[in-house]
């Protein structure tokens, strides 16, 4: 049985993994970053890297520290090493500003900040040659999608095919918004069936559709990611703990500046799951997939902040 319709799923249902009454009954393991989160310390002997965050201003809502000083000053206050991070101004104005405003505030912090490349798809005569430019860029990682803020243009549609062709050929990660978006649980099978070869981070764990589909996406196709953010319910970090075959395609995200990073870090500290788990999530799993150690990690967030 299968959330996505018309859909075979060959997993065990996810239904019969784990339910919310279970995770409920379920005893918190203490854990020493509780304790520092509760006395408002920055967070020890754990590695954070949030890999979906933002940067600047947006019309017309209220951004709280969201330059990329103030980013800093928020990730030193809960022990973030790193963040993932793709410009307002690129998604909603400017791609080319917003992408220069990322590469900048790379060179500013260094080892604090990874860039995403923002493509708009109505700039198609072009994407491929900025795309190529900017992950030539030390620093800039992967690929930012926002369909909802590109008249709902459709991750399928041929005005992305440039944006596809340079992740696969480079096999960097493509980071899109599924929240409110246009898109169908059956696109997202489709893009995962036509680029095998290009990670897919699944924006905001399809929370507005399915959190069953989500889990079968991960476990059916290699190259599919749940993009954590935002872990607003109660029980999502342990429903995917228990409902994905494998922890590591679980990818810790905030969508910071734009909400609460402290909370949304507490979130997972706070979860009913093992401390070897918390590790994984909130740093490791984003490390490994854009293949940074985890020791150079460390390093740079004690001398770029």
């Amino acid at each position: 049985m299968s959330s996505i319709r018309g859909w075979d799923y060959s997993g065990a249902p996810i239904y019969q993994r784990v339910s919310a009454a279970e995770l409920r009954r379920r005893p918190w393991e203490p854990c020493a970053w509780q304790e520092q989160i509760r006395r408002g310390e920055p967070l020890r002997d754990i590695i954070i890297v949030d890999g979906h965050a933002h940067l600047g201003e947006y019309p017309g809502f209220f951004i709280n520290q969201g330059d990329a000083a103030g980013m800093v000053a928020v990730m030193d206050r809960i022990g973030m090493q790193a963040a993932v991070i793709s410009a307002n101004s690129a998604m909603r104005s400017d791609h080319d500003y917003g992408n220069q405003m990322v590469l900048q505030a790379i060179r500013d912090f260094p080892g604090r900040f990874l860039g995403y490349v923002v493509a708009n798809p109505y700039y198609a005569d072009e994407m491929e040659a900025s795309l190529n430019y900017y992950l030539d860029q030390p620093g800039m990682v992967a690929i930012k999608l926002h369909p909802e803020l590109h008249d709902d243009y459709p991750l399928l549609g041929p005005r992305y095919a440039p944006a596809w062709k340079v992740a696969g050929e480079r096999r960097v990660p493509v980071l899109f918004h599924t929240y409110f978006g246009g898109d169908t649980l059956n696109d997202i099978v489709a893009l995962a069936e036509k680029y095998p070869d290009v990670p897919l981070l699944v924006g905001h764990m399809l929370q507005d559709k399915s959190l069953e589909a989500m889990a079968e996406l991960a476990n059916a196709y290699p190259n599919v990611y749940v993009d954590l953010s935002v872990p607003e319910t109660f029980g999502v970090t342990e429903f995917f703990v228990e409902a994905v075959d494998d922890i590591r395609k679980i990818i810790f995200g905030t969508d910071f500046p734009w909400g609460n990073c402290h909370f949304r870090v507490g979130a997972v500290v706070h979860a009913r799951i093992s401390k070897e788990a918390k590790r994984q999530i909130l740093g490791e799993n984003m490390a490994e997939l854009l293949g940074i150690s985890l020791h150079s990690l460390i390093e740079q967030s004690a001398g770029g902040g």
